[in-house]
């Protein structure tokens, strides 16, 4: 494992610390097996604590194992991502110990230290915002670069075809949860940026209303005593499964209840295609709702005919609501939550500005 080239820069590692273990008395062992408790993202609330038992934890890296192309013995293997993250941690460092590759990590949260953990590597792995700081690297930066594997949050549709013109290979993506693990992957990027992939080998998915389900043999909450039956988890993602294939492509979280075949996330792109939108995000269904972060000045009128002029006939937003900056997470996910944005709305931070139409 590398921190990356350069001496002197800040990093987030010391080089040693003192661990101090006691023992109490009255402690019992974990009684659900767990032997890694993780927390979820919380874009669509409050984090949850999550259980992986080794059992799970062997399971996926078969998984992983089984794919093609996923990195090998010898490769070096940037891994971007907060290893706080699912597929950072287990698709990255586990699985890149058990092949025998190298792991690199970033020596500094910024898009430069990104570049340089990238640049010796043969597969990098990470969020939407390292590729799009990658896509922005000189032509050549990334010499062996073989794969890249965006996850965690959706890849900007614009950032594959520029990532690929600039470096040669295209950018696919690996989706999961944390309490699940890897569900479904596209590692080369064949079915495009909303394109999520086929279901992984030894998964077992449905999708329901318009909703995909994912098959958990047993509770992944250890803090939750209600009975685990049927096994049957909701991840919230509106998806189409395309019946040739079987891929899975991804439209967005489900709010509410109506229409559950609206795609989301192109309204999304439609949104942030505008000139003076920085971001947007689109929760429905029931009404549909859009939140737009802009420091300029945009009315209603304006984003309605913009989104009536590229959706067509599609569905388009009931509401909009204008802010300086978008929620996030403490990982940087945007936050896909009806209670948490309105609560934006109510209080912003320093000097926001909100209006609804």
């Amino acid at each position: 494992m590398s921190l990356g080239e350069g001496r002197g820069l800040p990093h987030d590692f010391v080089d040693e610390c003192e661990v101090l273990v006691r023992r109490h008395s009255g402690g019992a062992p974990d009684a659900g097996g767990s032997c890694l408790v993780q927390f979820s993202s919380g874009t669509t609330g409050r984090p949850k604590a999550v259980g992986r038992s080794p059992g799970s934890l062997l399971d996926e890296l078969g998984r992983l194992a089984a794919l093609a192309g996923m990195p090998r013995r010898g490769e070096r293997v940037a891994v971007l991502e907060p290893l706080t993250h699912s597929f950072g941690l287990i698709g990255g460092v586990l699985h890149g110990l058990a092949v025998g590759a190298t792991l690199v990590l970033p020596e500094a949260r910024t898009a430069e230290a990104a570049v340089r953990a990238a640049a010796d590597a043969h597969v990098v792995l990470g969020n939407p915002h390292h590729f799009r700081a990658l896509t922005w690297a000189e032509p050549g930066a990334l010499p062996r670069l073989r794969l890249a594997v965006s996850s965690g949050d959706a890849l900007a549709p614009e950032i594959p075809a520029l990532f690929r013109g600039r470096h040669g290979v295209r950018v696919g993506q690996a989706y999961g949860t944390t309490e699940t693990g890897i569900i479904a992957a596209d590692l080369t990027g064949r079915f495009g940026p909303a394109g999520i992939g086929t279901p992984v080998p030894g998964t077992r998915v449905r999708v329901v209303g318009g909703v995909l389900e994912v098959h958990v043999r047993e509770s992944p909450y250890p803090d939750d005593d209600t009975p685990w039956t049927g096994g049957w988890m909701s991840t919230r993602d509106l998806v189409t499964r395309d019946p040739g294939s079987g891929a899975l492509r991804l439209r967005g979280r489900v709010q509410g209840v109506g229409d559950t075949s609206v795609d989301l996330l192109r309204i999304e792109s439609v949104l942030r295609a505008h000139r003076h939108i920085t971001d947007a995000v689109v929760l429905g269904v029931g009404p549909i709702e859009a939140h737009v972060a802009s420091s300029a000045e945009l009315d209603g009128d304006e984003l309605r005919s913009w989104c009536r002029r590229f959706l067509g006939g599609a569905p388009a937003p009931d509401r909009y609501h204008l802010l300086r900056e978008l929620p996030r997470t403490a990982g940087g996910k945007a936050v896909r939550d009806r209670g948490v944005l309105r609560r934006h709305r109510t209080h912003p931070p320093g000097a926001c500005r909100c209006v609804s139409w």
